[in-house]
């Protein structure tokens, strides 16, 4: 087995790397999804309290367009 040492350790340098890659995508995805989420709570608490809100969030996917209608909603109430 000592012939294929090399080809072991490449192959677990290679997975580790890819498991590295793997998480730090995942958490770069989970900001992106969490802090508009973020911001929208934020507003919608802040509008319980009688606040004028408007959520800023420039996406354009479903959170970006539920930010939007979050926010003409909420100058209709105010």
């Amino acid at each position: 087995m000592a012939p294929y040492l090399p080809l072991q350790i490449a192959m677990a340098l290679t997975g580790l790397l890819g498991l590295i890659l793997v998480v730090f995508g995942s958490w770069r995805l989970s900001l992106t999804l969490t802090k508009p989420i973020s911001a929208l709570e934020q507003a919608a608490q802040r509008m319980e309290e009688g606040e004028t809100v408007e959520v800023k969030v420039e996406t354009r996917d479903e959170i970006g367009r539920l930010a939007r209608s979050f926010s003409a909603m909420a100058q209709r109430v105010g």
